[in-house]
């Protein structure tokens, strides 16, 4: 298409008939620019030098509930983030690092950063810079021990309020598509987001027969809009009733990239809101401006008439120094200044500046969800908001759902389908105590949409019902056949109900109609790893990793195959970037010290299993290896037996039913020299089940240091003689009779 004397793409696929924003400044030079420093129009961007805000210099970061550092680094133009841990000898172990591609977020507030794998999955960075007090913290929802890392993977669902529509192939944004995204993707929330698809505009602005109504009328002004579908312009991003459960389900049938201002909202998205057994006066989040300024006594007064634009022009960013002005003019069109009393206002409002309106009755608070950051409360209050409402220690504790609503009830789907969508909104918080109902529901009902089959699948899944979730997706397979994803868990529920050959037959459908799917040859791997052959298990993981490099649990597997297969070298490199996108798994610990161990490489394997302990203190089976490695490492650097009876101690300490941790200490006390304390402890380890040549061994070891001679020489050919079996055989036990024939000699 031309317009203006250039020639200007239109987008088709998902999202057909947009335009590059640049178009709009043809007629409208001035909005254009005034627009680029509003905050949607800088709410997503690739890094370069020119828009460096952060500090490169005070670079790191350390998180004390996840006990991991962070590092942000300005490279050659490039920006990059890595995480590590630091053990008890100062050494960075679990590196990690990757480089930003996009930036989210305009820097008002804060700046977040998205990386992208070459099959087209993006995923979020822990650490964000926050804009007002400089400084690098956690993002939203990554400030607990357990958080996601570089793991958290990014939906369309998310980018639809960040970012505007890519250029995707038509039907890419089905609600079962593959989550990917193209390499070229919009730099921010253009023009048209809110007044439509711009190429009708374009084509009616370059035909020389068109009145100046035609050219008007073919692009939306979202201002002339009746007041609910004018609202529903801002509420297709800035309505979110709580970020801590799904609270935004997208209608049946709709996809990703369908919305179009003028569209009633309901028709695209549906709003769910939650009882938690508090006012909802209480809830303040992030993404909370029309959500609290509809409780606000002037919202209801005003019967429509006071909406988003009547504070805020979309192209135009208020001058720091004109805002309490503007503001102050805003709400002087419907309140007089001799009704504003500043004295009666009490303590809070002490000092406050008779012009800024906005400092006392819509003031700053620190949001539920980002307490690093403050955002003007939009609950307009007659008198001020307590001060506590600023201090971080007001984090949310986890939301408490006493009951789901429609926020909209004149505007929710009409019964039985309101209840799915409340269905579907339990269902992202894990709880599926309604799965009966439902499914009796959905087979009265028989609904045309793919969603709520989907629901019922994964609720079914999730309760191990595997033979009906079968049902329900091999129904959806005859419905669906073009939806990769169904044949991905219809294969999932034949594996877990022992249908195997069936099961892969349909992962290996998925895969083919979804090639960049990591998750389908993941499955693959671990189908292919219990039945073998084990290079096909090999090939899968090895796939997913390349398609998913930050994907932990398939580097892992693929590590625990090729020490299986003796590719050591390969099975260390794996186990260790599993390590370092999950420092908290403690099993690549714990195999990656044992092929350390097994290379005898002790003071490494020692080194990798007390770092498994600074993640996970009371794990066990890590303490045993230590004790292990303690009392019988050839290594003397390693040797400790002091060391090896403490950790043999602790583990029994955790574990006090458990027989290898009992015989452990009784051989940490001959090692120590408390052979009599032993033979009780080998006695107990044998009544809870302990390896019987071992407990003779010990007890032969134990009866010679405390003198008894003859009866050592019979207890260990009488450990020989019991050594055939297998039963409950602690790792060491090879070590020990092998130590004990130095002492009795070989067997007669």
């Amino acid at each position: 298409m031309t317009a203006g004397g250039k020639a200007w793409k239109v987008s088709a696929g998902a999202a057909p008939g947009y335009v590059d924003d640049k178009a709009c400044a043809l007629c409208h030079g001035q909005i254009f620019e005034t627009y680029q420093s509003v905050g949607m129009a800088k709410s997503f961007y690739p890094p370069n030098p020119s828009n460096i805000v952060e500090n490169f210099t005070e670079n790191r970061f350390h998180h004390e509930a996840s006990g991991d550092h962070f590092e942000m680094t300005l490279r050659e133009g490039n920006v990059y983030q890595s995480r590590y841990r630091i053990d008890e000898a100062g050494e960075r172990y679990a590196e990690f690092e990757e480089q930003v591609d996009w930036i989210i977020g305009s820097g008002l507030h804060s700046r977040g950063y998205f990386y992208q794998s070459e099959a087209g999955e993006l995923f979020q960075f822990p650490l964000v810079w926050y804009t007002k007090d400089k400084k690098w913290g956690m993002a939203p929802g990554y400030d607990r021990a357990d958080h996601e890392g570089f793991s958290r993977k990014i939906t369309r669902e998310c980018m639809f309020c960040h970012n505007a529509y890519p250029e995707t192939p038509k039907g890419s944004d089905a609600f079962w598509a593959p989550q990917l995204f193209p390499k070229e993707l919009p730099h921010g929330i253009g023009c048209q987001r809110c007044h439509g698809p711009g190429a009708a505009h374009l084509r009616t602005l370059a035909n020389p027969d068109a009145t100046m109504r035609e050219v008007r009328e073919s692009i939306l002004d979202p201002s002339k809009l009746p007041p609910r579908l004018r609202d529903d312009v801002c509420f297709q991003c800035h309505l979110q009733p709580t970020s801590a459960q799904a609270s935004l389900i997208r209608r049946y049938g709709v996809a990703d990239y369908q919305y179009l201002p003028g569209q009633a909202i309901e028709d695209y998205l549906v709003h769910m809101d939650f009882d938690e057994g508090r006012d909802r006066a209480g809830r303040f989040e992030l993404n909370h401006h029309p959500y609290r300024l509809r409780q606000s006594r002037c919202y209801e007064a005003s019967e429509g008439a006071l909406n988003c634009l009547t504070c805020h022009d979309p192209h135009v960013k208020v001058a720091a120094a004109a805002r309490a002005a503007h503001y102050k003019s805003r709400c002087l069109t419907c309140h007089k200044l001799e009704d504003c009393d500043v004295d009666a206002m009490g303590a809070r409002a002490a000092g406050a500046d008779p012009d800024d309106c906005v400092s006392c009755h819509m003031p700053a608070r620190r949001p539920e969800d980002a307490l690093e950051i403050t955002m003007t409360d939009h609950l307009i209050r007659r008198q001020p908001a307590p001060a506590e409402w600023m201090a971080k220690e007001r984090a949310r504790q986890e939301l408490r759902v006493l009951d789901v609503f429609p926020y909209f009830p004149e505007r929710a789907p009409a019964e039985p389908f309101g209840s799915m969508y409340k269905v579907a909104s339990a269902l992202k918080g894990r709880d599926i105590s309604w799965l009966d109902g439902y499914a009796q529901s959905i087979a009265a009902v028989k609904p045309a949409e793919y969603e709520p089959y989907s629901n019922l699948g994964v609720a079914l899944l999730r309760a191990k019902r595997f033979g009906e979730a079968t049902q329900v997706y091999r129904q959806m397979a005859e419905r669906w056949p073009q939806a990769g994803s169904v044949q991905q868990e219809l294969g999932n529920a034949l594996a877990a109900s022992g249908r195997i050959e069936e099961g892969v037959a349909a992962l290996k459908r998925a895969a083919e109609m979804n090639p960049l799917d990591a998750d389908n040859h993941y499955w693959l791997g671990l189908i292919y790893k219990g039945i073998g052959p084990v290079q096909e298990a090999v090939a899968h993981f090895a796939k997913a990793v390349e398609l998913r490099p930050n994907y932990a649990q398939a580097h892992f597997n693929l590590a625990l195959l090729l020490t299986t297969q003796n590719e050591l070298a390969r099975a260390i490199t794996h186990f260790q970037k599993a390590l370092g996108i999950d420092p908290g798994m403690i099993g690549a610990y714990a195999n990656l010290g044992a092929i350390y161990q097994a290379q005898r490489k002790w003071g490494e394997a020692v080194k990798t299993w007390r770092r498994a302990l600074l993640s996970d203190p009371r794990h066990v089976e890590v303490m045993k290896q230590l004790a292990n490695a303690c009392l019988l490492a050839p290594d003397p650097a390693v040797r400790d037996t002091s060391e090896g009876l403490r950790y043999a101690r602790r583990a029994e300490e955790l574990a006090p039913h458990d027989a290898v941790a009992a015989a452990m200490v009784a051989l940490a006390l001959i090692a120590n020299r408390q052979a009599a304390s032993a033979l009780e402890k080998v006695e107990a380890a044998r009544k809870l089940g302990a390896d019987e040549g071992t407990c003779l061994v010990l007890e032969a070891i134990a009866q010679h240091e405390v003198g008894l001679k003859a009866d050592a020489a019979a207890t260990f050919r009488a450990a020989l003689a019991a050594a055939v079996q297998t039963e409950n055989v602690p790792p060491f036990r090879a070590s020990i009779f092998d130590a004990a024939k130095k002492v009795f000699g070989p067997a007669p």
